[in-house]
């Protein structure tokens, strides 16, 4: 999928809106909930939900190397945090998400609560500790590749596996299965992440394939993400093979 040049844009928009990255963009001293919650303006961007019935939400994800920050400044949020969802506004300062903790994020169109905020615009800013800059990294890759998707099976096709191919790269682990319920929570989230790990590195290996130039290159590099996978899980999750 032939690639728009958006490094040096502040502002990449798509359908249902918008990611600012410009560095100039801080929310108001009187919204931030502690003095520690503005971290250098460059590692930050600043997410614009549109109004309207079919506004994507985040899906449920885990990061493993970052604490997340999110910080609403307009309208309602409806948030996942582990096993509770609730609505947020910008009342409520800012929400830190610690490593390895599931999450969400949507608008609140859905539920009562939210009904006050249908017709207003989500804006939250976002931000990750510690600030390496790849939040920034994955939130450009991502709007880059939803700007450039082309409405056909096959543009479908690459954008799904470019989006995962970034998530895999950026410490954004995708949940397609929270695993069984009667196992325990402990075991229950080994299932999950395994799961995860062996979905993800099999589709980005794919994608591999069908994105590079080289054959063999691009066979190299599959092997090694599906490589990457099946180290994850019997390195972390031994209790799969039994």
């Amino acid at each position: 999928m032939k690639r728009t040049i958006t490094r040096n844009d502040k502002i990449i928009a798509v359908p249902w809106g918008q990611m600012d990255f410009s560095p100039s963009v801080s929310p108001s001293p009187s919204s931030a909930s502690t003095p520690t919650a503005t971290p250098p303006l460059p590692q930050s961007v600043i997410l614009t939900l549109k109004t309207g019935p079919e506004i994507p939400s985040s899906g449920l994800h885990w990061h493993e190397k970052h604490t997340e920050h999110i910080q609403i400044l307009q309208g309602a949020a409806l948030l996942t945090i582990g096993d509770r969802t609730g609505i947020f506004t910008e009342e409520d300062g800012v929400v830190t998400i610690p490593p390895f903790i599931i999450h969400q994020f949507m608008r609140a169109d859905g539920i009562p609560e939210g009904e006050p905020y249908t017709e207003m615009e989500l804006v939250a800013r976002v931000w990750s500790d510690p600030a390496d800059g790849d939040k920034v990294i994955f939130f450009r890759n991502l709007f880059s590749l939803v700007k450039d998707g082309r409405d056909t099976l096959w543009g479908t096709v690459i954008t799904v596996l470019s989006v995962f191919a970034v998530s895999w790269a950026h410490d954004n682990y995708l949940v397609f299965w929270k695993g069984p319920n009667f196992m325990g929570r402990k075991v229950q989230a080994r299932v999950m992440k395994a799961v995860t790990y062996t979905v993800m590195g099999m589709v980005v290996g794919v994608g591999r394939l069908a994105s590079c130039r080289g054959i063999m290159t691009s066979i190299h590099r599959a092997i090694s993400e599906v490589s990457r996978a099946v180290y994850k899980i019997l390195y972390s999750y031994p209790f799969v093979l039994f």
